[in-house]
């Protein structure tokens, strides 16, 4: 079970990632 929940939320876990990473950049790029 918990090992299905993990499988389920790790490719969240990792676009959630993504999208900081994308946001922290738009973000500099307008601040520069």
């Amino acid at each position: 079970m918990y090992s299905i929940q993990s499988c389920a939320f790790s490719p969240v876990f990792s676009s959630i990632l993504a999208a900081l990473k994308k946001f922290r950049i738009d973000s500099r790029k307008e601040t520069s």
